[in-house]
């Protein structure tokens, strides 16, 4: 007896938990900057066209980010629930492009859910986010679904999840979700998609998710909607708004010019010096405030990128 409980202490204990943080959490390498993404627009550590295009020199190199276990559950939720609104909640009325998930093959026409088989016998689709990219600024954006309401446009509707007591006191759209889904709509109208002409370029929608029950919502009832009284949902139906978009876009814009012809010169930066916060965080601050490359372009002419006082549009 006395020896089984020596061998039994000297087994470690199991722990799932702790199986999966060894998965989770760890290092991942920064997106390419090769295409210049909506949010790249709009983080934290503000757009520079200079950087992008020193990047494109060879002259520095993003550096990869710790995402821990906490945060990477966070982003695949959000993922989760994306997908099971489009897939599975609204499926019916999504308008997109559609990809099978047993063969990999994209159907060839886009619409709502395809009622074929795909070529390799199976009738598995899922949904794929539709993609725009304006052609002047070259800037890209991946919408989270195209929703058939009923009217002569389509409807642009971006899913947010959000924690319970965050969602409760919401009143109103967060304006880093304004900002972006009001981008998506100018983009897609400065995109030359054959498809943009079918889509609500005014006017779209931001659906919250609670991680939660949900809590009593009234508007059930005044709808007629047979339901119980609760709702995980907070629907906010926003108007484009291109005011805070023109300085990004034209930023975004000179980097493009500069790829099309580098002869337009290399764009301006947006750090005043060598010190400031901003260049503390940038992978190519010694190249940008070194002597060697000089900027030639700015945005920051009433938000319109200049050449030599010459409209680079």
């Amino acid at each position: 007896m006395a020896i089984n409980k020596v061998m039994a202490s000297m087994v470690k204990a199991v722990s799932i938990k702790m199986m999966i943080h060894r998965r989770l959490a760890g290092w991942e390498e920064p997106r390419s900057h090769d295409t210049i993404h909506a949010s790249d627009l709009m983080k934290d550590k503000e757009f520079c066209p200079r950087e992008i295009a020193l990047l494109d020199m060879g002259l520095g190199k993003k550096k990869d980010s710790y995402v821990g276990t906490a945060l990477r559950i966070t982003f695949d939720h959000g993922k989760d629930v994306e997908r099971r609104v489009r897939n599975e909640w609204l499926r019916d009325v999504v308008v997109g492009h559609w990809e099978c998930n047993v063969c990999g093959r994209m159907h060839d026409s886009f619409g709502k859910e395809p009622k074929v088989k795909c070529k390799c016998g199976y009738k598995r689709w899922d949904y794929k986010e539709p993609h725009f990219m304006a052609v002047a600024s070259g800037v890209s954006g991946h919408l989270d679904m195209l929703v058939d309401v009923g009217q002569d446009k389509l409807r642009v509707v971006e899913v947010k999840t959000m924690d319970k007591d965050e969602h409760k006191k919401l009143v109103a759209p967060l304006a880093e979700h304004r900002f972006r889904t009001s981008l998506y709509l100018r983009l897609i109208e400065e995109s030359d998609h054959v498809l943009a002409g079918r889509i609500n370029m005014k006017k779209a929608n931001i659906l919250y998710v609670s991680k939660s029950y949900g809590f009593k919502d009234d508007s059930l009832k005044a709808a007629g909607v047979p339901d119980t009284p609760f709702s995980p949902f907070k629907e906010f139906e926003i108007d484009r708004d291109d005011s805070n978009s023109e300085i990004p876009l034209a930023k975004a814009e000179t980097v493009t010019k500069w790829r099309e012809d580098p002869s337009v010169g290399l764009p301006a930066g947006i750090c005043k010096n060598p010190m400031c916060s901003r260049a503390g965080q940038c992978p190519v601050a010694s190249a940008c405030f070194s002597s060697k490359h000089v900027p030639v372009v700015t945005w920051l002419e009433n938000g319109v990128p200049r050449h030599e006082g010459k409209k680079l549009l």
